[in-house]
């Protein structure tokens, strides 16, 4: 099943990835501070049907729940990643 993944990376940025059926990962999207673009961003592929019908939406928990600083590593391009059904 195709699915659209909304995680949180390593460095605390939120990234968009999709899923094809043979569990293939493409980042579309990286470097968010918050879920709500990507979450918006990929329901508007789903309506426009730019992803297969029947793709599903899965949105992970965060993994920190403290915003991004100078202590945290520096910011580069993420590999895709699932999100945590």
């Amino acid at each position: 099943m195709a699915t659209l993944h909304i995680s949180q990376d390593d460095t605390k940025c939120w990234q968009l990835s999709f899923e094809d059926d043979a569990g293939n990962l493409t980042l579309i999207s990286h470097s968010f501070p918050n879920p709500d673009h990507l979450l918006d961003d990929a329901r508007d592929l789903v309506a426009k049907n730019k992803v297969p019908k029947g793709t599903v939406i899965v949105l992970a928990p965060p993994t920190s729940d403290r915003p991004r600083d100078d202590t945290d590593p520096p910011y580069c391009k993420p590999a895709p990643r699932k999100a945590t059904r």
